[in-house]
């Protein structure tokens, strides 16, 4: 059996002026001296990224590719099992919607959905409380200063770079002086552990890519502060991944909505959980 994995590293640079809000602050590990040591820096939330991208491949599978389709297979579910998988996709589901029984990870019914269903594979979710693992670790991108550029050199991600790169103490001086950075750069790298499905793989290169397509970073529903940002991927083309993940569904399509009827059929609601209020 064939295992696929995947690593992908991409230069995120802001266009428009980045929000403090939409920053965090993590610890990161330094080399300095040959010793690892640890230092605040500005990233951009990796679940916020996940979030994202969730709801962009929604959209982009369930909408423009298998509208009418998956429409059509969801009105033939009953309704607490159509808003639990359309619940699934979107957004990863909910705890609440109780199950009778569940999977073990390595049953055959359990790996059949996932197979059927790279999106499910690549970024799980919780269906009627059974749990479906994600395989995909979408990092955090990590501002690129004076201090991080020494982590990233150390570990061979990107070679010295040529542009002169602020210091980190000047970002946060920056910050508290105006709220905002302007037209800073990120460093991104999310990966794939091991799957053996052909599907998750393109479903994981074109989840980055519509991320890069879309531009804008921030909720994806408008509310809230965006910013516009140049995702630059290492040897990927956005526009192709996209392509070929859409040629593989297309390609796929009735297993993909077998997919989806055999996780409606595999589970039933517990009692408490099958009236609406």
């Amino acid at each position: 059996m064939k295992i696929y994995t995947r690593n992908q590293n991409a230069i995120v640079t802001a266009v428009t002026p980045i929000p403090r809000t939409k920053l965090c602050s993590l610890p990161f590990l330094l080399p300095v001296d040959g010793k690892l040591t640890t230092t605040d820096v500005y990233s951009i939330p990796g679940n916020a990224l996940r979030g994202l991208g969730r709801r962009l491949l929604f959209r982009h599978v369930f909408t423009e590719l298998l509208g009418a389709d998956f429409d059509k297979t969801l009105a033939e579910l009953p309704a607490l099992h159509r808003d639990g998988i359309a619940s699934l996709f979107e957004n990863g589901g909910s705890k609440k919607e109780l199950g009778t029984m569940t999977l073990d990870e390595w049953s055959s019914t359990y790996r059949e959905i996932l197979k059927d269903l790279p999106m499910l594979d690549l970024l799980g979710g919780v269906f009627m409380s059974q749990v479906f693992r994600g395989k995909a670790n979408i990092g955090s991108p990590v501002l690129r200063t004076q201090e991080t550029q020494k982590f990233f050199e150390a570990h061979r991600v990107f070679e010295h770079s040529s542009e002169p790169l602020p210091h980190l103490a000047e970002l946060k001086a920056e910050v508290e002086r105006t709220g905002h950075l302007v037209h800073e750069s990120f460093f991104w790298t999310s990966s794939l552990m091991e799957t053996p499905f052909e599907g998750t793989v393109l479903a994981f290169d074109a989840f980055l890519s519509l991320i890069a397509r879309h531009k804008w970073i921030g909720r994806l529903n408008g509310n809230g502060a965006l910013w516009h940002a140049d995702i630059q991927f290492n040897g990927m083309d956005p526009m192709k991944a996209i392509q070929l993940f859409d040629e593989f569904l297309l390609d796929n399509k009735q297993n993909v909505l077998d997919g989806i009827r055999l996780l409606a059929e595999s589970f039933h609601y517990a009692p408490e959980s099958a009236v609406l209020a």
